[in-house]
């Protein structure tokens, strides 16, 4: 399983999956009844920072990763990255969001809209 502590797990919406963020820099989606593992978040492997929350959005599709690298990622159920949320840009500028460790990010009730929280109290 994860190589380092466990930092957070959170159930998807139905019941059927378990998602778990770790120390080691990954999150890791596992079936309740069997404790199959479906996959690893990124899928290519620890991004170096650890993973300090995931959580699935209210319908069970998505999963939001918080990671101590002061970005948040966005993945499907397969595991493909959909969007990584770490700069925005504004008047021609790069500006990052965060500019210390996500620790947690959540979807709102309705899925569109992510809020979160780093050790900057931002």
């Amino acid at each position: 399983m994860h190589a380092s502590e466990v930092r957070s797990i959170a159930f998807a919406p139905d019941g059927e999956l378990l998602v778990t963020a770790s120390r080691d820099g990954t999150a890791r989606v596992l079936e309740t009844r069997t404790g199959t593992e479906r996959v690893v978040l990124p899928t290519g492997g620890s991004l170096g920072r650890p993973a300090n929350d995931a959580r699935f959005d209210p319908a069970g599709r998505r999963i939001s990763v918080a990671s101590a690298d002061e970005r948040i990622r966005v993945y499907d159920l397969d595991g493909s990255e959909l969007a990584e949320l770490g700069v925005i840009e504004r008047d021609g500028r790069r500006i990052r969001i965060h500019k210390s460790a996500v620790r947690e990010a959540v979807f709102s009730p309705g899925g569109q809209y992510l809020i979160a929280g780093d050790d900057a109290g931002q």
